[in-house]
C-alpha cells in the first residue's frame, strides 16, 4: 500500500547500486521472544538500533550489513525487569554495551530473499549465524532521500552467549526479529 501511494505521488523506486545506507533507528526494530516459566511467550525490544547497509543485488559480494544494538536500550514495559536484564545475569550492559551483527555473505535464494552469513556478538561472545533475509522494499521518500528495507527472524540459544539464568524460569531458545530501514540522501542528479 505504501509503495503504491509513493508511486502515485511520483516517488518511484530507483534501481539500487552499492551505496551505503544508514540504519534509520526511528523506523527499525529489534524484538525478542522467549518462553517465561515454561508457559507463555514473552516479548521485548531494543530501542537503540544503528548501523550501515550496503546492498547491490547485481553484485552480492559487495553487500554488507552492520547492526549495533545498545544493550541498555532493552524495553520490556517494566523498569525493574529492564534493570535486571541490563545487569550481569543477562546482557551485562555495563561491560558489554553493544550487541552487534555483521554480515558479509549474501546468496540469493528466491524472489527478494537472501541467505545471509554473519557474526553475532553479545556479552563478548561471537557466534556464526546463517539467516534468511527478505528485501521488503525500496523507494524515494518525500524528503529527498532513498529508503531500503529488510526483515529477518531467527533463533539463538541464550546460554551460548553466557546468559545462564535458570532454564526453569526462562527458555533457552530466543527468537529475534529484525526489521531494518536504511536511508540515504539522494544526489541532485537522482532527484
Amino acid at each position: 500500500m505504501l509503495t503504491a501511494l509513493l508511486l502515485l505521488a511520483g516517488f518511484a523506486p530507483a534501481p539500487v547500486s552499492t551505496t551505503d545506507f544508514d540504519v534509520d533507528s526511528g523506523h527499525s526494530t529489534v524484538m525478542f521472544q522467549v518462553k517465561h516459566l515454561q508457559t507463555a511467550e514473552f516479548f521485548g525490544r531494543f530501542n537503540d538500533v544503528s548501523g550501515k547497509i550496503a546492498f547491490d543485488p547485481k553484485n552480492l559480494d559487495k553487500s554488507v550489513v552492520t547492526v549495533v544494538v545498545k544493550a541498555a536500550s532493552v524495553d520490556t514495559n517494566s523498569e525493574g525487569r529492564e534493570t535486571h536484564l541490563k545487569g550481569p545475569q543477562f546482557f551485562d550492559a555495563a561491560n558489554h554495551p553493544d550487541i552487534t551483527f555483521s554480515a558479509t555473505g549474501f546468496k540469493k535464494n528466491g524472489k527478494d530473499s537472501y541467505d545471509v552469513k554473519g557474526k553475532l556478538t553479545m556479552r563478548g561472545v561471537t557466534k556464526e549465524l546463517a539467516v534468511t533475509v527478505k528485501h521488503t522494499g525500496e523507494a524515494k521518500d518525500p524528503w529527498g532521500g532513498y529508503r531500503i528495507g529488510f526483515l529477518t527472524s531467527f533463533k539463538i540459544k541464550r546460554t551460548e552467549f553466557g546468559i545462564n539464568f535458570p532454564l526453569t524460569m526462562l527458555g533457552d531458545e530466543v527468537t529475534l526479529t529484525v526489521s531494518l530501514e536504511g536511508m540515504r540522501k539522494l544526489g541532485d542528479d537522482e532527484k
